[in-house]
C-alpha cells in the first residue's frame, strides 16, 4: 500500500468520512485567486454551497467536548473556531497538531499556526494507528469534532464570549476565515437573494 493512501484508509476505517456535495478546495481556489482579489461570483457559490451543508465540523479536544464547545485557538491576536467542510480534511488538521512533521514535511510556525503540508506523510502509530496523549483524538482513536448544522454552530458561537473569527477548512492549502458577524450577514443576505 502506498503512504499516501494510509491516511484516508485510516479515516474510512475509523471515521466513514464522507466527502462533501462540493469541492471546496476549487471553490475557495476561484473565490480568493492568488493574487490577493476576490471573486464575488465565485464567493457566493462558495458561501451557498457552505450553508447547504447539513454538517459542519468543528475542531475539538477532549476538554472541549467535555464543555459541549468546539477548541478555540488564537490566530494573528483573534480567538477562531475552526470548521471543516468534511470530517477528513478536519482528520488531517487534527493528525497534523499531533504527531511531528515528517522530515521532507515542512516546519510548524513558531506562532502556533496550522502546519502547511502534506498530511499524507504525517506517520502513524504501529499500534492500531492512534495517536498517544494527542487532545485531537480519544482513547479509542476516534477524532473529537462536533458535527453541528450551520444553524446550529451559529447559535452555539453566540454563547462563546470573545470569539470572532472562523477559519474554515484550516490547514489546507485552500482554507479561508471570516469574521463571525460577517457570517451571519453573509448567509442572511445569500437567503435574501434567493440562494438559500
Amino acid at each position: 500500500m502506498k503512504a499516501t493512501a494510509l491516511p484516508v484508509l485510516v479515516c474510512t476505517l475509523l471515521l466513514g468520512c464522507p466527502s462533501g456535495p462540493a469541492d471546496f478546495r476549487l471553490l475557495a481556489e476561484k473565490a480568493y485567486p492568488d493574487d490577493g482579489s476576490q471573486d464575488r461570483k465565485a464567493l457566493d457559490k462558495l458561501w451557498t454551497a457552505m450553508f447547504k451543508l447539513p454538517t459542519w465540523h468543528l475542531a475539538a479536544t477532549q476538554a472541549s467536548l467535555a464543555e459541549k464547545k468546539p477548541l478555540v485557538e488564537v490566530f494573528a491576536g483573534e480567538r477562531c473556531v475552526l470548521v471543516y467542510t468534511d470530517l477528513q480534511m478536519a482528520n488531517g488538521y487534527a493528525f497534523s497538531r499531533s504527531v511531528p512533521p515528517a522530515p521532507d514535511a515542512g516546519e510548524l510556525p513558531a506562532d502556533g499556526g496550522a502546519p502547511q503540508f502534506n498530511f499524507a506523510v504525517a506517520p502513524i502509530n504501529p499500534d492500531g494507528g492512534r495517536i498517544p496523549a494527542s487532545p485531537f483524538f480519544g482513547t479509542d482513536g476516534a477524532l473529537q469534532v462536533l458535527s453541528l448544522s450551520p444553524a446550529a454552530t451559529q447559535a452555539l458561537l453566540a454563547t462563546i464570549p470573545d470569539v470572532t473569527c472562523i477559519r474554515f477548512n484550516e490547514g489546507t492549502r485552500r482554507g479561508w476565515f471570516a469574521p463571525v458577524k460577517a457570517v451571519e450577514s453573509i448567509h442572511e443576505m445569500l437567503k435574501a437573494n434567493g440562494k438559500l
